[in-house]
């Protein structure tokens, strides 16, 4: 027990240090026409009523010279959107708001204009990386298009005994070294599947997430499985997570809802599981400690 708790303080103490707010503003030498849609991406931003989150992900994210463009997905009907100076000035060309009249978080997928760029990056409002890792991870999703690539693995699994479905936890992922999801909140795809969730889901499927509010990442995960028959790729890296402590993953009913969500989903697309497995991760190799710098 010591040893565990002496490791997971380490942990914590790493990414305490980490520091995702100095980094240098952007430079980029982008020119239109020169192939951008393939050298950059863009970013949808799902938020809901914290501000000063969004505020800090938006400004971190917006540093990182492959970014096109920054969409901020609004659903709050009560509140309109910050102003553009509610940001920090080198972001505020990047960004814009789109507003939708209906609370969904289906809204995370209903782009009202189609990206420009292939490469989508879906992110929560709550989550903070690195630019070079998030370069690192744009290109791993250039070699491999059809799935998703992101930082958050997790593991469905199948209760044989009963036929359902059952949502495993990140550190049954870190013990088994086995995944076959990855999460929306930071993750790449490519934009077709935006049009993908609305067309070939079902409304019954939407309106379940709807009904839940929770699994919309599940619904996009098994879609683009179900679609692409392949495993996401995991990348590692150091991120931090500030809703952590209030999401709707912590509360005490999140892994059997997840797994009902599974169930359901899995049903929709034909009832045969469209998740694969994987054992692998992508890692930079500058990260590894042997590595010669």
């Amino acid at each position: 027990m010591v040893i565990v708790l002496l490791a997971a303080y380490a942990i914590a103490s790493h990414l305490l240090r980490l520091d995702f707010t100095e980094l240098p503003v952007r430079e980029t030498s982008f020119v239109p026409g020169d192939g951008g849609a393939v050298k950059q991406f863009s970013v949808r931003v799902n938020t809901y009523k914290r501000n000063e989150n969004l505020k800090r992900s938006v400004e971190v994210v917006a540093k990182c010279p492959s970014v096109a463009s920054l969409t901020i997905v609004w659903s709050e009907q009560e509140n309109d959107p910050p102003p553009l100076d509610f940001f920090a000035p080198h972001a505020r060309p990047l960004i814009s708001v789109e507003k939708h009249t209906v609370n969904s978080l289906n809204n995370r997928f209903r782009a009202l204009t189609q990206p420009t760029t292939e490469a989508v990056f879906s992110m929560d409002d709550d989550v903070l990386f690195r630019c070079q890792d998030l370069a690192f991870a744009f290109d791993t999703w250039k070699a491999a298009k059809g799935t998703m690539v992101g930082f958050h693995p997790r593991l469905v699994t199948l209760d044989r005994a009963t036929g359902q479905h059952r949502y495993r936890s990140w550190w049954y992922v870190w013990r088994t070294g086995a995944y076959n999801m990855v999460l929306t909140k930071a993750a790449f795809f490519h934009r077709d599947y935006l049009e993908t969730y609305f067309s070939v889901l079902s409304d019954e499927a939407r309106a379940y997430v709807d009904a839940t509010r929770n699994c919309d990442d599940v619904a996009m995960a098994a879609l683009i499985a179900h679609v692409s028959g392949a495993p996401p790729i995991w990348v590692e890296a150091d991120t931090s997570d500030l809703g952590v402590t209030n999401a709707i993953s912590a509360s005490r009913d999140h892994f059997a809802e997840r797994g009902r969500c599974l169930d359901f989903f899995v049903a929709q697309l034909g009832g045969a599981s469209p998740f694969r497995t994987a054992q692998f991760k992508a890692v930079r190799a500058k990260r590894l400690w042997w590595f010669t710098r």
